[in-house]
């Protein structure tokens, strides 16, 4: 269907849509003497074995281009007849980067439905919200999750919950060897087989509901159209292309969470446009399976988070040649600032440099470096998008605003909500404080509501300034800054190698008076913080974002 994401699925001709679209790494290979051919196999000489096992998809769960059209096709069935969903409803979807994923997502738009990912996440004071905001009455989720609505149910319109395992991403082998037992989307599945929906589907018809995470308020579902999504993926493929990447030849490693845009987005449909590869990992922060899913696969291409990158590079320290990172062409990282010394340790190993990208759940991902020398920034935008910088300070500072074609239309049944970010002449106001440079690449200076406030006498005061100066400290592993009392701001601070508590207190308080001095050096007198606090670490989300609300909080406390 022309215009929509289903064009991501059209068929291509006999052998381009048997082609892989996506592997399930799990970490786990079963030797060759579990296999049901294994006294053959013992006959082979050892290298002929040793090969076998060396195979990059050799017993792990895979979907053709040809079987994900089939199987979502069946789901769409098994939805609209058995199920009794109807065109426009919206079906929420609580799944891992597993097989079941992109079937469930395709077969909810097959139908004519609204995509709506949960995130595990979620508290359930936010899944309640969302499940009654969305009027969502039917749920895909993992076994493992069920539990989250089980105890909120009555409470919601939810009247069917269809549970997955991780079974249905496995291997018949690896299942039949683990005692794996049918779950209800696979019988679904099974029953459906070979049949599909006749729905047609415009591109102005809404496809996906995406959630804000709910770190400043309730959450809010961001409203996507098949034609922004296709758009964005398009744009992405455009992108990655001008990075040295070709159509049909690479395998994108996608850990980064499909309910969060840069998983999305950039991993679920870039590489379908592009008719990539993709390996599904599930666990975004489980990082010896990630490596060892790059060196295995052989993997060309990674968009990951600050906190993936910090953790692979500890891994790589730690495990020196023990995973084979070179094939990787591009990696690039977004959600929040890459932190200089993570980059450094990731980027000592793999040879090249990682690159900065930019997005947002209400705007799809608009801006990427294309050099990864453009230090300091996330790069230049995507074609589509324009960019403005709406009422500069001295130091041409302001709020970041976007016009694309990729832009939500608005947030579900929040029209006030939508009148304060979406202007009459269609500008999404990001939120995000930026400024750029001579060259047009975008440098994110922090939040409107949260990385800038005004000092004494209405200075305004930039917090990432603070905290650039506190993590050149060679004592200071982390730093975040919050406004504080009095029109003063607060400090809170990580130390390098301490993590117990009690220790953590005595060293601060001996480094304190000098940390104290250092700052009055290196800053303006109404930038200097009025308190600064250690910790242990700072409290984030699971794609390791700093959650200054909680530390705002934390003040009122302490």
């Amino acid at each position: 269907m022309k215009g929509t994401l289903l064009e991501l699925l059209e068929p291509r001709g006999f052998w381009e849509d048997r082609k892989t679209a996506f592997v399930f790494w799990d970490g786990e290979k079963l030797p060759l003497e579990k296999l049901p051919m294994s006294k053959q196999l013992a006959r082979l000489p050892e290298h002929c074995q040793e090969k076998i096992r060396q195979l990059p998809y050799f017993n792990l769960g895979k979907l053709s281009y040809k079987d994900l059209r089939d199987k979502s096709s069946a789901f769409a069935y098994a939805l609209k007849e058995k199920i009794g969903a109807r065109g426009g409803e919206r079906v929420g979807i609580m799944i891992p980067n597993m097989l079941q994923f992109p079937i469930v997502y395709f077969g909810i738009l097959k139908m004519g439905g609204i995509a709506v990912p949960l995130s595990p996440l979620h508290t359930k004071e936010q899944l309640f919200t969302i499940l009654n905001d969305a009027d969502i009455r039917t749920i895909i989720t993992l076994d493992l999750f069920l539990d989250k609505f089980n105890s909120i149910k009555e409470k919601t319109p939810v009247k069917n919950i269809i549970t997955s395992n991780i079974f249905d991403s496995l291997t018949l082998i690896k299942t039949i060897y683990a005692g794996g037992k049918p779950s209800q989307f696979s019988l679904l599945l099974a029953e459906s087989a070979g049949k599909e929906v006749d729905v047609k589907i415009k591109p102005s018809d809404i496809a996906l509901l995406l959630y804000t995470s709910g770190t400043t308020g309730d959450p809010k579902g961001a409203i996507h159209t098949h034609e922004s999504l296709f758009a964005n993926a398009r744009a992405c493929r455009d992108l990655v292309k001008e990075l040295g990447l070709e159509d049909g030849k690479e395998i994108f490693l996608a850990t980064a969470p499909y309910f969060h845009i840069t998983g999305l987005a950039t991993m679920l449909h870039t590489p379908l446009c592009a008719r990539a590869k993709t390996i599904l990992v599930a666990k975004p922060l489980d990082f010896k399976t990630m490596l060892a899913a790059i060196a295995h696969t052989r993997a060309t291409a990674f968009v990951g988070f600050p906190k993936q990158y910090e953790g692979m590079g500890i891994t790589l320290a730690k495990n020196p040649g023990a995973y084979d990172i070179s094939s990787l062409k591009v990696c690039i990282s977004g959600s929040s600032r890459l932190d200089e010394k993570n980059r450094k340790d990731f980027e000592s190993v793999w040879g090249h440099k990682i690159r900065e990208g930019y997005g947002l759940t209400e705007g799809g991902i608009t801006h990427c470096q294309r050099t990864g020398e453009e230090a300091g920034t996330v790069g230049k935008q995507l074609n589509g998008v324009t960019q403005l910088i709406f009422d500069p300070d001295e130091n041409l500072i302001g709020e970041l605003r976007i016009r694309s074609s990729y832009s939500m239309k608005g947030y579900w049944n929040k029209p006030k909500e939508t009148s304060e970010v979406l202007t009459t002449d269609d500008w999404l106001c990001t939120g995000d404080l930026a400024k750029t440079d001579a060259e047009g690449n975008m440098s994110i200076v922090g939040r409107v509501s949260e990385d800038m406030m005004k000092g004494p006498n209405d200075e305004k005061i930039y917090f990432e300034e603070i905290e650039k100066v506190l993590l050149a400290n060679p004592f200071i592993k982390e730093a975040a800054v919050v406004e504080g009392r009095e029109k003063r701001c607060a400090a809170y601070v990580v130390l390098n190698h301490v993590e117990d508590d009690a220790l953590c207190a005595l060293e601060f308080e001996r480094l304190k008076s000098d940390l104290l001095k250092y700052l009055i050096k290196n800053l303006q007198p109404f930038k200097v913080p009025r308190e600064i606090r250690c910790l242990t670490k700072l409290p984030r989300n699971a794609l390791g974002k700093v959650l200054k609300k909680d530390l705002r909080a934390l003040l009122s406390i302490l």
